[in-house]
């Protein structure tokens, strides 16, 4: 008897058993021995979409990534909308999933080599990044294997799209921006294709499809608007995924953020898709498509007053950044089109002066909250970046575009070296650090003095169509320091090299 209730009770780790501890039964390792930070021998794990994978047992090096993973790459990558996802639900794939272990195990490797801050020797460093090579390889031979079955599960598919993600994470650590949108751009497709917004709606898996959908949906947009990346991808609709979602009520700020950014980066692309010079057939396109998703936007804004209603002291951070989402994106049905016929650039943003500054006021606002500062510094997120990027880029107004490089500046030297603050939590003395907006702002204000245009640029006040960069080149995706071509509108025009500058912050700023 005794033996029989052995066989059917808890299968014990041989370190567990050794000390009599009892078991947690965490897959690929047993988390008690993580903690204890012990090697464990005993616990191995055959993944579910793997079945026939080697069992996982983990070395050292891996158990000291994984605590990495756990106490830094979990806290550093956090944003307003993905708590969850990053402190609960990839910590649980991590144990359950052979291919997504590796992923994290490849992600903490290259965060781990690359801080600074760590004090890592170059022996270090370079063992750090050949395990993350090769656990890198381990994950990515893992998805390859599940591509091979003739018929995916739902829970293949998340395991890809899951893994995708953290490849763009780990391609993104070494500026590999090529990789990175191919990859994004490819998991996109794949969520098309499998229509996978429709698991928003299940019971079990409706929290990982959220954040999945979060992620690629915003990630590769706020790089190309960060950098101006020319892409000759076309651009992406989220009209049917808007469509379904807004069969329900809302229910979360993070579903909210969701269909919003869709919205946003559907009508975004639109405009992106239009021609240097556009003609009125293009501009009858746009404006048809910009109606469309009107629809969606008005049925949006009656659905979030009713989820904003129930969340009345709502995260700052959450609020602000659905708040200068949704003001951006009515400025741009706001837009007449009619006055880009002939020359494509941003005049048709001018109208759109007083959204700005509300947008700018509205971060500020937050990035001031009492609750923001005493956790010791600006609470600055990708997706307030990103407004105040556009914001810096677009505006004619110099005082408000310098003021939204400003901020740039403080949140980025911010992730970086923590100075006194003044009154109002901002850093008192002014960093040195100098983004790619500012080479844009400084170019395009360079032209005041010398501009002999129609309607020619006025100082301090505008900048004419001819003057204004229209186009960003990266010279060796991923060097260090980054070398950038900016052509203005008369460049492109006129067939001229545009202005070389070096940027020393990383290429996404």
């Amino acid at each position: 008897m005794a033996d029989e209730r052995r066989k059917g009770g808890r299968q014990l780790t041989d370190r567990t058993r050794a000390r009599r501890v009892k078991c947690d039964e965490a897959k690929p390792v047993c988390m008690r021995c993580i903690r204890a930070g012990r090697r464990c021998t005993g616990s191995v794990f055959v993944a579910h979409a793997l079945q026939s994978a080697a069992p996982v047992v983990p070395k050292r090096m891996e158990l000291a990534l994984h605590h990495y993973f756990r106490t830094h790459c979990t806290t550093v990558t956090v944003t307003e909308f993905n708590v969850e996802f990053w402190h609960r639900l990839l910590p649980q794939m991590t144990h359950s999933v052979v291919p997504i272990w590796h992923a994290s195990l490849a992600l903490a490797g290259a965060m781990w080599s690359m801080n600074d801050g760590a004090g890592l020797s170059h022996d270090v460093i370079t063992k750090l990044d050949e395990e993350s090579a090769r656990q890198h390889s381990a994950s990515v031979q893992g998805v390859m294997q599940l591509t091979r079955s003739s018929s995916l599960s739902v829970h293949d598919k998340l395991t890809m799209l899951l893994a995708n993600c953290m490849f763009a994470m780990y391609a993104s650590r070494f500026g590999n921006w090529t990789s990175f949108l191919a990859i994004q751009a490819n998991s996109r497709r794949l969520m098309r294709e499998w229509r996978f917004w429709e698991l928003v709606h299940s019971q079990t898996l409706s929290a990982m499809a959220t954040h999945l959908l979060y992620y690629f949906v915003k990630s590769g947009r706020m790089v190309q608007e960060s950098q101006l990346a020319i892409t000759t991808e076309p651009s992406e609709s989220w009209h049917e995924a808007i469509e379904f979602l807004q069969r329900r009520p809302l229910d979360s700020m993070a579903g909210a953020y969701l269909e919003l950014d869709m919205l946003w980066t559907s009508i975004k692309g639109m405009l992106d898709d239009l021609p240097l010079w556009p003609t009125e057939e293009d501009l009858g396109v746009i404006n048809n498509g910009r109606a469309v998703f009107y629809a969606q936007f008005t049925r949006w804004e009656e659905r979030y007053r009713v989820v904003s209603a129930s969340l009345p002291h709502g995260n700052p951070a959450q609020v602000a950044a659905v708040e200068s989402r949704r003001i951006l994106l009515k400025s741009v049905f706001q837009i007449n089109f009619t006055q880009t016929k002939g020359l494509r650039d941003e005049t048709c943003w001018d109208a759109a002066g007083e959204d700005f500054h509300h947008v700018f006021q509205v971060i500020r606002s937050a990035l001031a909250k009492p609750e923001e500062l005493s956790t010791g510094g600006v609470n600055f997120t990708p997706s307030l970046w990103n407004a105040l990027n556009f914001i810096a880029r677009i505006s004619r107004d110099s005082m408000l575009r310098r003021q939204a490089a400003g901020l740039l500046r403080y949140g980025f030297d911010e992730s970086r070296v923590r100075l006194p603050r003044n009154a109002h939590g901002f850093k008192q003395e002014e960093p040195s650090v100098r983004l790619l907006v500012d080479h844009i702002i400084d170019l395009e204000e360079s032209f005041w003095a010398e501009c002999d245009e129609s309607p020619r640029c006025v100082p301090g006040r505008f900048i004419c169509n001819t003057h204004r960069v229209a186009k960003v080149l990266v010279e060796q995706p991923g060097a260090r320091p980054s070398i950038f071509t900016l052509l203005t509108m008369g460049d492109v025009r006129d067939g001229l090299p545009g202005r070389r500058i070096v940027l020393r912050v990383p290429i996404w700023s």
